[in-house]
């Protein structure tokens, strides 16, 4: 019973000593427990502790090995389990972030087609403000013509006008001029008479 428990013991400072590093690296800083060598390794001590029971027929042995076995195993399905979510999450961000790019680029394509789109409007507005200022002065244009025709058609009938009385005033005066002559010939004509009668 003492052989058996002097045994023990050394076995159990020999796995200690094997385990030195990781305690190292723990001091370290490095999450040793979720580390998959880790696991690794005390399933390997747990193996090693039930073979050397077998061996030495130390049945608290074997069952510190079984027990250290089975928390070897569930300790490798969480580190499997936690890569498996690592793998999972950095998946799902790459596809956010392709998700992302693919908005982003959607709503820079948009942004320029709304710019593009604008300015087709702005310049559809200014051809339609230069197309009224066009026909605008068109309408100004034809409207002064309009009114220089007008004007001259005023003074052409403003001459014709003034011809037409000049024409007039000049047939009275030589209407007058004829009855002047006339009236100067019958006094002639009357002087000539009363001289031969006198």
């Amino acid at each position: 019973m003492v052989l058996m428990d002097v045994t023990r013991q050394a076995t159990k400072l020999g796995f200690r000593a094997l385990h030195l590093p990781l305690y190292l690296a723990g001091m370290a800083g490095l999450d040793v427990e979720a580390w998959p060598p880790v696991a690794a390794f005390e399933a390997v001590e747990a193996e090693a502790k039930k073979a050397l029971a077998g061996l030495l027929g130390d049945e608290d042995l074997a069952d510190e090995g079984r027990r250290q076995s089975e928390a070897a195993l569930r300790r490798l399905r969480a580190a499997r389990l936690a890569g498996e979510a690592q793998r999972v999450a950095a998946e799902a961000d790459e596809r956010l972030e392709s998700r992302a790019a693919s908005v982003e680029r959607a709503r820079e394509q948009a942004e320029k087609a709304a710019e593009e789109r604008l300015e087709e409007i702005e310049a559809e507005e200014e051809k339609a403000r230069a197309e009224v200022r066009r026909r605008a002065a068109q309408r100004e244009a034809a409207a002064k013509r309009a009114a220089r025709a007008r004007q001259k058609a005023v003074e052409a009938k403003e001459r014709q006008a003034e011809l037409a009385s000049v024409e007039a005033e000049s047939r009275a005066v030589d209407k007058e001029r004829e009855a002047i002559a006339a009236d100067e010939v019958v006094a002639r004509i009357e002087e000539h008479l009363g001289n031969g009668r006198g």
